[in-house]
């Protein structure tokens, strides 16, 4: 798994590339605890490359979006397709999770 990350008018993007797992989803909870003590809550989640996610990318999800919420910050996702997107909707979480199409979409929903 790669992860690269940019900032765009204190929005943090991060694309992932390659699977999400048990072995590697510890990367990525660092990733966010990193940006929660920076103060960055404004955060883009690129899962275009992600081929594939297991049950402990999708609990990661659903916990950080709703730990991002308590801290008044958002977690975006966008471009879901494939496996990933399937599972997300047979188990209904779209209705906690947000998620965009497009980046632009993505970028307006935060509030200004």
């Amino acid at each position: 798994m790669e992860i690269k990350t940019s900032e765009n008018n204190n929005i943090v993007m991060i694309a992932i590339i390659g699977k999400i797992d048990l072995y590697n989803a510890k990367e990525i909870n660092e990733l966010f605890e990193k940006f929660i003590q920076d103060g960055k809550l404004q955060i883009i989640l690129n899962l275009q490359e992600v081929p594939f996610m297991d049950s402990s990318g999708f609990v990661g999800l659903v916990t950080w979006t709703k730990k991002f919420q308590q801290l008044n910050g958002n977690l975006k996702i966008l471009n879901v397709a494939g496996f990933v997107k399937k599972v997300i909707e047979q188990n209904s979480m779209q209705a906690v999770l947000q998620i965009y199409d497009s980046e632009e979409a993505a970028i307006q929903s935060f509030p200004s």
